[in-house]
């Protein structure tokens, strides 16, 4: 896996795969960031990596000039090798941090006065998370105004609140890409 675009571009993140993650692919990670080109300027925005995995992701947004990201990831392998990376690319400690612990439990939790403007997940696919993660991520008030990129099986149905509305889908194999403009309606 190599960074895209931005001041990391052509940076390996080396990572050892643990059985059950699946990496978002060089051209899914291309066609999300394409996408989110229209929508987000990367300065000054804080982003949430939730189910990080090897933090692709969250590292592209801070290649891209992101100004933080906190990755979430409960493998704890996963997570230090998120740390590893992090390091290897000589990212400041106020660049991000890594949590390693359950994201139902992160997001049930948040207490950051920062709001977040973008927010990447893909949980594990067999525990149908999904629509869990999205509930939470509408009840804590963790955005005000920004887009939740979600990953899932093509298989699972997701069913946001009114407070979601999906922009753009793609399709990757069996992983369906759902991309959502988040404004509270109060």
């Amino acid at each position: 896996m190599r960074i895209i675009s931005g001041e990391y571009k052509g940076r390996i993140i080396t990572t050892s795969v643990p059985h059950g993650v699946r990496p978002t692919t060089d051209q899914a990670r291309e066609t999300i960031f394409n996408i989110l080109a229209g929508y987000v300027e990367w300065e000054e925005v804080s982003v949430l990596d939730l189910c990080a995995g090897t933090g692709a992701l969250g590292f592209e947004a801070l290649s891209r000039g992101a100004k933080h990201c906190d990755f979430v990831e409960l493998n704890r392998t996963t997570a230090r090798q998120i740390e590893e990376t992090a390091l290897k690319f000589s990212l400041e400690s106020y660049q991000y941090k890594v949590h390693c612990m359950d994201c139902l439990d992160y997001l049930r939790n948040y207490q950051d006065n920062n709001k977040v403007m973008v927010i990447f997940t893909d949980p594990p696919y067999l525990k149908k998370l999904l629509n869990r993660i999205v509930s939470l991520i509408d009840s804590q008030s963790i955005l005000d105004e920004g887009i939740v990129v979600a990953e899932h099986d093509a298989h699972e149905v997701v069913l946001p609140s009114p407070n979601f509305n999906k922009f753009s889908s793609r399709k990757f194999g069996e992983t369906i890409v759902d991309f959502y403009q988040y404004s509270r309606i109060d």
